[in-house]
């Protein structure tokens, strides 16, 4: 069994997966927005950009993942532009105010990462070995 594939867990364990990302991206855009002093934002309003903001940026890789060579690439960049979009719109901010809230979610996925990965017993030796080929 692939310890890095939640697929290998089976679909409870790929559930509490996305349910950990959700509710860690919803408090980092309540936080961001709270300490921007951008608006008063609730828990509501939060879950709704983050179910968004994930949600737009699966279609927009999923529309450009077939695309040979770049798709990735493109993916990857035009779903950072639709994640901070989907933040601008629903928040009425400024692009560079949106950019700066999507950080925190970013703070936020990368955190949920590490702590999947600490749940599923990689330690941050194993994740340097085997995605930096560090020795």
């Amino acid at each position: 069994m692939n310890p890095l594939s939640l697929i290998s867990l089976g679909p409870v364990a790929m559930a509490e997966a996305v349910l950990l990302m959700l509710v860690m991206v919803t408090l980092f855009l309540l936080f961001g927005v709270t300490a921007a002093g951008v608006r008063e934002i609730n828990l509501a309003d939060a879950s709704v950009v983050a179910i968004s903001m994930l949600a737009a940026q699966f279609v927009v890789v999923l529309a450009l993942s077939p695309i040979p060579m770049v798709g990735g690439i493109l993916g990857f960049i035009f779903g950072i532009v639709a994640m901070v979009w989907v933040i601008k719109a629903y928040l009425d901010l400024a692009w560079e105010m949106a950019a700066k809230v999507w950080g925190l979610a970013v703070v936020a996925e990368i955190t949920t990462g590490m702590i999947i990965w600490l749940y599923m017993g990689i330690g941050l030796t194993d994740f340097l070995h085997r995605f930096f080929f560090i020795r």
